[in-house]
């Protein structure tokens, strides 16, 4: 975990002496109506449903996972009902994140490129 891009190379075992949270985080979109619908077809011929492409209402969200030797494991999630998470969002949500844990955070994601976070941004 000792990597130049992970919590500015702070290895695990100073994270743990420091008390550190360790926050995996991930983010997603749910659509709010299924694709599948009922329809009717000839028996023995699976029915083909034709969509348009439309994608209708979704849901985005955000969440963290958050753990800490010690301390119970936590789960902090935000709700976005319009367009996706980008860049711009993760500086606020890894403030609201580090306040809502009240300590040092050392966050784990992937290396999606939505969280460029800018240099010194963060928890």
């Amino acid at each position: 975990m000792a990597h130049t891009d992970v919590a500015g190379g702070v290895p695990s075992a100073q994270a743990v002496t420091e008390g550190r949270w360790t926050v995996l985080e991930d983010e997603s979109g749910a659509a709010l109506a299924g694709v599948v619908r009922r329809t009717r077809g000839q028996r023995g011929v699976t029915p083909v449903i034709k969509l348009n492409g439309a994608r209708g209402q979704r849901e985005n969200m955000v969440a963290f996972a958050a753990y800490r030797p010690g301390s119970e494991p936590k789960l902090i999630y935000a709700i976005k009902p319009s367009g996706g998470y980008t860049k711009e969002h993760f500086p606020l949500l890894l403030t609201m994140l580090h306040a809502r844990l009240g300590g040092p955070v050392t966050v784990i994601w992937d290396n999606c490129e939505t969280h460029g976070v800018p240099q010194g941004v963060g928890a």
